[in-house]
């Protein structure tokens, strides 16, 4: 009787808002965190959209090499080509709601469906100080969709936010609202 629908009961907005304070919340030139998530690298872009690393850059139980791959399509393959990745893990326990990082205007928003290959299970490597994807043995197979908002800002430029669901609650959604044109 609490929840009209299951999103209802699985997400929820927050009961105050000063328990996720945003830092300089009026200073676009600051560029906040987009879910509690913790960081897992940052990586440089080559001219040709490649990421550049010393090794794969795994994210859930997929490698990619290129921001072309990442993105899955739209309008702007080739928009972040000379710029900056990062990817930041939200696990079971975190609050699973997405805010952008960066104020602007939506100019694409799309959901990209694709299914994991190998699956695998997700672990804290202390070395690294990063989760690792280990996935010799998989024992399941999983869906990971996501998200993909390109915003423009002011000063500058484009940035992608890209929510990457996975296991059991492998779906991504958006407010309405954040589309173009709403």
């Amino acid at each position: 009787q609490n929840w009209r629908t299951f999103n209802d009961f699985f997400s929820r907005r927050l009961k105050d808002e000063n328990s996720r304070p945003v830092a300089a919340p009026n200073d676009d030139s600051v560029v906040v965190a987009g879910a509690d998530s913790k960081p897992q690298g940052l990586w440089r872009v080559d001219d040709n959209s490649d990421i550049v690393h010393e090794r794969p850059v795994v994210i859930k139980s997929k490698i990619y090499n290129s921001i072309r791959t990442l993105l899955g399509g739209g309008s702007y393959l080739d928009a972040f080509a000379g710029g900056w990745m990062t990817h930041s893990y939200l696990n079971e326990s975190d609050y699973h709601r997405y805010h952008f990082p960066v104020s602007g205007v939506v100019r694409e928003a799309e959901v990209v469906r694709q299914d994991a290959d190998g699956g695998g299970i997700t672990v804290w490597d202390q070395d690294e100080g990063k989760y690792i994807l280990q996935d010799q043995n998989p024992g399941w197979q999983s869906l990971e969709t996501r998200g993909r908002v390109i915003v423009e800002t002011g000063d500058y430029g484009l940035v992608a936010v890209m929510p990457i669901g996975m296991a059991l609650v492998s779906s991504v959604n958006f407010e309405p609202s954040i589309h173009p044109g709403a």
